[in-house]
């Protein structure tokens, strides 16, 4: 089919941030196994809807409630007592992770901020649809694209720490090809 067209300007600023924030939660995510427990990181990682909820009020597009709160105390609660009796407890993979989680909840939100004012702008220009499966393929057709414009960034932005965190692995590879090549045509 066609590619998809590319957002304009402001479009493009938030789409830049979401691929920024899907690099920095994924590396940090990584980053945190290192020191911590995979059962303890899912743990703490469980903390994400609340970042999604702060970010989520901070863009105006949800409204805080008591009831709303209450669910977010409990939960975030709830992370707090699981942390609290971890043996493997590690600040640094503790820190990782939140931040993921931090960066996770500003990547939805921005994620469903665009989505939704790029849908509402299209619906008044075309006008309403009146078939349901219509409405589903081209929600589908929107997030598709959001993924095709995202990810670009999300690997550009992750090749930096790749190369901090990789490089003595990577040219001791590098190393290894050229040995091996250099065998070859002896």
């Amino acid at each position: 089919g066609r590619p998809p067209t590319l957002p304009a300007a402001p479009s493009q600023r938030k789409v830049v941030t979401i691929g920024v924030c899907t690099a920095f939660e994924i590396a940090a995510s990584n980053l945190s196994l290192l020191t911590l427990s995979v059962s303890f990181h899912t743990m703490i990682k469980s903390s994400t809807p609340l970042f999604v909820l702060i970010a989520a009020i901070a863009l105006g597009l949800e409204q805080p409630t008591r009831l709303l709160i209450a669910s977010m105390m409990l939960v975030t609660g709830g992370v707090m007592l699981c942390s609290a009796g971890e043996i493997k407890f590690d600040w640094g993979g503790f820190m990782y992770i939140l931040t993921a989680s931090m960066a996770g909840g500003v990547r939805w939100s921005l994620a469903q901020l665009l989505l939704q004012t790029e849908g509402e702008a299209e619906a008044s220009a075309v006008g309403a649809r009146d078939n349901i499966s219509d409405v589903l393929l081209h929600n589908l057709e929107k997030c598709v694209e959001l993924l095709y414009h995202q990810l670009p960034v999300s690997v550009a932005a992750l090749i930096p720490a790749w190369l901090l965190l990789e490089r003595v692995r990577f040219l001791l590879w590098i190393a290894a090809q050229e040995e091996s090549s250099g065998m070859l045509a002896l």
